[in-house]
């Protein structure tokens, strides 16, 4: 299980729940506070489905899950497999935020991963939960971040941002304030970018 993903997981309930549960399930109930999704989402996770009429169909974990709640998994069909491609990536992220660290739903959660080589971002995925109806990323974003080394990303961290807003859509509810949310979530990017990735770079660069 890639460290990422292993992080993500120990965040979802207690030790008895984890016990007992499920990845399946967790990605099956579709919920956009769901721990481990914005990790599956930026690792590239595709699901396997199974039934008797169907046969077997393999998706990206992004077509599999339509809406809070909603899969396309049909009647007489099983989740059978969870596959994640080998990544190359030397950077990862994952923060959720919550009223205590696990036995509760995210207020929302970042899951990010990025691989640089020779001081500049050669790949990089970030995805947010429980802050729009699925997990959500911007590409547009990524691209502002892709092949660019630390002084550019600083360079482009407004129009970064900018990009990020366009595909928030936080919603009020027991656990939080959609006002809340949204100004976290730039937290969030923020301190992955800030406090992670450019210094990681930085660090690799001197060390050259």
């Amino acid at each position: 299980m890639p460290s990422l993903l292993r992080e993500a997981v120990h965040s979802i309930g207690g030790p008895s729940i984890r016990s007992r549960a499920t990845i399946g399930g967790n990605i099956c109930n579709a919920s956009p506070a769901a721990d481990s999704l914005p990790a599956l989402y930026v690792l590239g996770a595709e699901v396997v489905l199974t039934g008797r009429k169907m046969g077997t169909t393999t998706m990206p974990i992004e077509a599999f899950i339509e809406g809070p709640g909603k899969t396309c998994l049909k009647k007489g069909e099983l989740l059978t497999a969870i596959k994640i491609p080998a990544g190359k990536h030397n950077i990862t992220f994952f923060k959720k935020v919550g009223t205590r660290a696990s036995s509760a739903l995210a207020k929302l959660s970042l899951a990010a991963v990025a691989r640089t080589e020779n001081g500049v971002v050669k790949d990089i995925r970030l995805a947010l939960g429980a802050v729009a109806p699925t997990v959500v990323s911007s590409t547009e974003a990524e691209e502002l971040m892709r092949d660019k080394t630390p002084g550019e990303i600083r360079g482009e961290l407004y129009r970064i941002l900018k990009a990020y807003n366009t595909v928030l859509d936080p919603i009020d509810d027991q656990r939080s304030t959609s006002v809340y949310r949204l100004k976290a979530s730039f937290r969030l990017i923020l301190s992955f970018i800030g406090t992670v990735l450019l210094p990681d770079m930085e660090k690799i660069e001197k060390a050259r």
